[in-house]
């Protein structure tokens, strides 16, 4: 990697850090969210035990959003983690040379493509 492009990349990597910390954090308050419910009596615990296919549909309705929510607020604010004027990683795949090199029937990747 270029000297000149390490700091960027270190400003990227921090930024989805955060994201996943964002993620983390979240699932955790859904976690806590859903026993909430669980103990307030709103689901039953004797209900779910009778019906266990029902925490199947409890998860995800309760617990994702959390975590999907957790990881947006995490990426919104990791933004300030990224110096001014530093562009989001995916403005990189709008470079004219990497759409021609794709209309060449190149393809990005972490590594090239075995033939």
């Amino acid at each position: 990697m270029p000297p000149e492009v390490a700091p960027l990349a270190r400003a990227h990597d921090r930024r989805e850090g955060h994201v996943e910390k964002g993620w983390k954090v979240g699932l955790l308050f859904g976690l806590a969210a859903l026993v909430a419910v669980y103990a307030s009596g709103v689901l039953s615990v004797a209900n779910l035990l009778l019906r266990p296919w029902r925490l199947f549909i409890t998860v995800p309705v309760i617990v994702f959003p959390f975590a999907i929510g957790g990881g947006i607020i995490a990426w919104l604010l990791g933004g300030s983690s990224v110096p001014r004027g530093v562009k989001d990683q995916s403005v990189a795949t709008l470079h004219p040379n990497i759409k021609s090199m794709e209309g060449d029937g190149w393809k990005i990747g972490t590594k090239p493509m075995r033939v």
